[in-house]
């Protein structure tokens, strides 16, 4: 009995926007579950191949935002970003980002702007402390290589520009 062989799927999307999108992330792995939610996801794609194009990278660009939490959420003794300087409004966090794709190379610049640094304490805060609040601003820039024949993959990361505002150092209720 003879069999056809199987044709490899093809998919191409010439094009994809995403406005208003929202990411919950919820890790109950921890000892104290980190809970995140992205509001405001924005994307553009195009030229989605799968498998992909060697000539025709997928491009992309996009933002997105960091939801605060409740002003009840903030645990006793430890001051949310957003109240560092009281009476000052706070900046929301926002990520934008563009760049290019395919299975063997990425590079992608991103602009991150008053991002919260206690975003990660759930996951930090256990080997990290004191604690620390502020926000970041940064220019970055990454570019990804996949290995090949006799080549490394390569990575390289590139912070032209990184600024920390607002820093709070934090030891139980006792502001450092």
């Amino acid at each position: 009995v003879k069999t056809a062989a199987a044709t490899p799927w093809k998919v191409q999307v010439a094009r994809v926007v995403v406005r208003g999108g929202r990411v919950n992330w919820l890790d109950e792995t921890l000892p104290a579950p980190a809970k995140i939610r992205l509001t405001g996801l924005a994307l553009n794609a195009s030229a989605i191949a799968m498998p992909f194009a060697a000539g025709a990278p997928m491009q992309f660009t996009g933002s997105l935002g960091l939801e605060p939490p409740p002003a009840s959420a903030t645990a006793p003794g430890k001051a949310a970003a957003s109240a560092v300087q009281p009476g000052l409004p706070s900046a929301p966090a926002l990520i934008s980002f563009s760049g290019t794709a395919t299975d063997q190379a990425a590079q992608v610049s991103a602009t991150v702007a008053a991002w919260p640094l206690n975003m990660a304490e759930k996951y930090v805060g256990q080997f990290l402390l004191p604690a620390l609040n502020g926000r970041l601003d940064a220019q970055l820039a990454v570019n990804w290589q996949a290995g090949a024949a006799g080549r490394r993959q390569a990575l390289q990361i590139i912070a032209p520009e990184i600024a920390v505002t607002d820093v709070l150092l934090a030891q139980g209720k006792t502001s450092l």
